[in-house]
């Protein structure tokens, strides 16, 4: 009797590790699902758009990466700076903004979309956004563009 103590101990403890693994097999699955991280991209693509359109600059600041740099706007205040003042001369709107052209280069956790055409106050100009998915959100960590 004393020899199935030590038995039942083993095969509780090695029970509950073979739990372990499969929940933590089936949680890394489910993070790391392409399907779920393209549609969460998209997502997250239009809200920032549709952000911009309701005038919502907080909101949009939001789904930028602390980390964000690029050659355009070198850090996350130059952008922001750049946003406020597109959005104050209501440079970016539903009418001035043409996504026709837009191109989606998706990996899982990185993602590039553009080029976006912007027509206003007669200036024209295309650019392309840059996203990591960070934390289970995607932020725009990068721009490129180009004066047509």
């Amino acid at each position: 009797m004393t020899n199935q103590r030590p038995i039942k101990t083993i095969t509780r403890i090695v029970g509950c590790m073979l739990l372990c693994f499969i929940l933590t097999g089936c949680a890394h699955r489910a993070q790391s699902n392409p399907q779920s991280n393209y549609d969460s991209f998209i997502e997250a693509e239009q809200r920032w758009f549709e952000l911009l359109f309701e005038d919502d600059m907080e909101g949009a600041l939001e789904m930028v990466s602390d980390n964000y740099g690029s050659e355009a706007y070198t850090d996350k205040a130059a952008l922001t700076k750049y946003m406020k003042l597109i959005q104050g001369s209501k440079m970016l709107t539903r009418e001035t903004l043409d996504r026709s052209q837009v191109k989606i280069d998706f990996n899982d956790t990185t993602a590039n979309a553009g080029p976006y055409l912007l027509s206003a106050h007669g200036f024209s100009f295309s650019f392309s956004l840059d996203y990591t998915l960070e934390d289970a959100d995607w932020k725009i960590t990068g721009m490129n563009w180009a004066k047509q």
